[in-house]
């Protein structure tokens, strides 16, 4: 098995990571995307809470 393995030569090549852009060079979000991001947060601390109270 480890001559298959062997055989075969997988290239890897790596390239360099895109910069992280700083807060001020973000794009500001859409008002959808966040209000998205808050009613799916409610969503998850309502679900905890929830879990939080069934186990207590």
């Amino acid at each position: 098995m480890d001559e298959q393995l062997m055989g075969s030569a997988n290239v890897i090549t790596q390239r360099p990571l895109a910069p992280v852009p700083t807060p001020a060079e973000r794009p500001a979000p859409r008002w959808r995307e966040a209000v998205g991001a808050a009613v799916l947060l409610s969503i998850v601390d309502t679900v905890r809470e929830q879990e939080t109270a069934a186990t207590a």
